[in-house]
C-alpha cells in the first residue's frame, strides 16, 4: 500500500511507537490481522476462483477472558427482512450449531448476516477441522456460498498464538492442560489526547493557496494540479491560534481524492512542515485518502478504496495532540474479496480520553 504514504520532509513527532510492522498474513483462503492489544480476526473466504459470494469472520480480544464471536454473511441480489439462512458443513449439519438459522439484513448492503451463540463456538470450530468447506444458503436456495475451509486450522492457530493461548483451555486448536490464568493478559490501550482548537478561530482562506504555489515552486511533481478547478478542494482549518493544517489535493480518480497534509505556522508557508500520519507496516507520510477533519473533535478521517466497491483498501482515524496526528483507529484488508469494510482485520486501537 505504499501508494497510500507520500513521505515527507520533516516529521512531527508523535507519542508512540509501533515496533514491528502490523499486517495482516494470508492462510490459503483465510486471512488473519491482529491488533497492538492482541485482538485478532480471522476471516474465511470461498475458493480464491470464486468472486465473493460471502465470508465468516471470527474475532477474539486478547486476555484470559476474551471470548471469540462468529460472524456469517451472504451476499443476495434481493435481501428482505424476515429470511432465514441454513448453515451446513459439506452439506451436512453441524452438531451442536443450528441449521437454520434467523438472518438480519444489512443496512444499505444486500445481504443478509447471523452470529453464532457462544454455546455454539466450540462444536463450530470443530467442524472446521474435519470439514472442506462450510455452506451458508437462504432457505430458498436463490443466494448461496461456500466458504473454503483451506488454511482455516493455520489462520486460528495463528490466533491463538498471538494471545498466548497455545495449551490451554481457551484454545480454538492446539487445546491444552493449562488454565485460562495461564494466557497472557492483554496490553492497555494506548491512550490519545486529542488538542481541540478554541472556537471562534479565524480561517485564512488565501493560506492554502500560498502554500500550493510554494510546493509547486520547490517541487513540481510534488502535488498535481487538477483539472477543473481541483485546487478549490484545498482546506485551511485552524488548529490552534498559531497553527493551521491545510490540505492540498493532489491526486483524483474514480473513487479516491487525495490530499497531501501541511502544518503551517503564523502564516509562514516557507516554514510548512509536512503532518506525519504512522500506520502499522507503512512507512510514514502526509498524504490520505478521501479524508475529513472534524474540528470538534480534532479527529481527521480517511477510507482508501482498492476498487469502487470498497472491499478492499485501509480506513483509520488519527487525532490532532498538538504535537502531531496520533494514530486512533486502523484496519486494512489488501486482498479484494468481497469483505465489508466493518469486517476489515483491525490492525491499531487506542482510546481518546
Amino acid at each position: 500500500m505504499d501508494i497510500m504514504r507520500i513521505s515527507g520532509l520533516i516529521a512531527l513527532v508523535l507519542g508512540f511507537s509501533f515496533g514491528a510492522p502490523a499486517r495482516a498474513a494470508d492462510f490459503r483462503d483465510w486471512t488473519v490481522g491482529c491488533d497492538n492489544i492482541k485482538g485478532c480476526t480471522a476471516i474465511g473466504f470461498p475458493p480464491e476462483a470464486q468472486d465473493g459470494g460471502g465470508y465468516v469472520r471470527i474475532e477474539r480480544p486478547g486476555g484470559p477472558d476474551g471470548t471469540a464471536k462468529i460472524r456469517l454473511f451472504l451476499y443476495a441480489e434481493e435481501a428482505k427482512k424476515g429470511a432465514s439462512l441454513r448453515l451446513t458443513a459439506d452439506g451436512a449439519p453441524i452438531a451442536g450449531v443450528a441449521a437454520e438459522r434467523a438472518a438480519r439484513t444489512e443496512a444499505d448492503v444486500d445481504g443478509y448476516a447471523t452470529e453464532l451463540s457462544p454455546q455454539e463456538l466450540k462444536p463450530f470450530i470443530a467442524a472446521l477441522r474435519k470439514s472442506g468447506a462450510l455452506n451458508l444458503a437462504t432457505a430458498d436456495g436463490k443466494s448461496k456460498v461456500d466458504i473454503s475451509l483451506a488454511g482455516a486450522v493455520a489462520a486460528l492457530r495463528k490466533v491463538d498464538d498471538t494471545q498466548g493461548r497455545i495449551g490451554t483451555q481457551t484454545a480454538l486448536i492446539d487445546v491444552g492442560d493449562k488454565p485460562a490464568s495461564a494466557v497472557p493478559e492483554a496490553p492497555a490501550l494506548p491512550v490519545v489526547v486529542p488538542a481541540i482548537a478554541p472556537a471562534g478561530l479565524k480561517e485564512n482562506p488565501g493560506l492554502a493557496a500560498k502554500l500550493r504555489k510554494r510546493i509547486k515552486k520547490e517541487n513540481p511533481d510534488g502535488c498535481d494540479d487538477l483539472p477543473e478547478g481541483g485546487a478549490a478542494n484545498d482546506e485551511a482549518t485552524p488548529l490552534n491560534k498559531t497553527q493551521t493544517l491545510v490540505a492540498l489535493a493532489c491526486s483524483s480518480g474514480a473513487y479516491n481524492f487525495g490530499s497531501d497534509f501541511w502544518i503551517v505556522t503564523s502564516g509562514d508557508v516557507a516554514g510548512a512542515a509536512p503532518a506525519s500520519f504512522e500506520a502499522p507496516g507503512e512507512k510514514p507520510g502526509n498524504s490520505l485518502f478521501n479524508a475529513d477533519f472534524d474540528e470538534k473533535t480534532a479527529t481527521l478521517s480517511f477510507f482508501y478504496k482498492g476498487r469502487g466497491v470498497g472491499d478492499c483498501g485501509s480506513a483509520g482515524k488519527y487525532v490532532w495532540t498538538g504535537k502531531g496526528f496520533a494514530l486512533l483507529e486502523y484496519s486494512a484488508m489488501e486482498a479484494c474479496r468481497g469483505l465489508l469494510s466493518d469486517d476489515w482485520p483491525v490492525l491499531w486501537r487506542a482510546r481518546v480520553k
